[in-house]
């Protein structure tokens, strides 16, 4: 019964992991971009990150 239920609605933990490998995919598409600054560009970034998180971006 339980499987057949996974079949219709699908595992919960299917979907966290779909949706967590196009987080990954986004995150990885950065990484030759960031890996060009340097750190005190960086550290603006991370102050630009804080800001924007303050204005209530997520």
């Amino acid at each position: 019964m339980l499987g057949l239920l996974k079949k219709v609605i699908g595992d919960p933990s299917q979907r966290q992991l779909k949706k967590n490998e196009k987080l990954v995919e986004e995150i990885e598409a950065l990484a030759p971009e960031m890996k060009l600054k340097s750190d005190s560009e960086l550290k603006q970034k991370t102050e630009e990150f804080k800001e924007r998180y303050e204005r209530g971006e997520s």
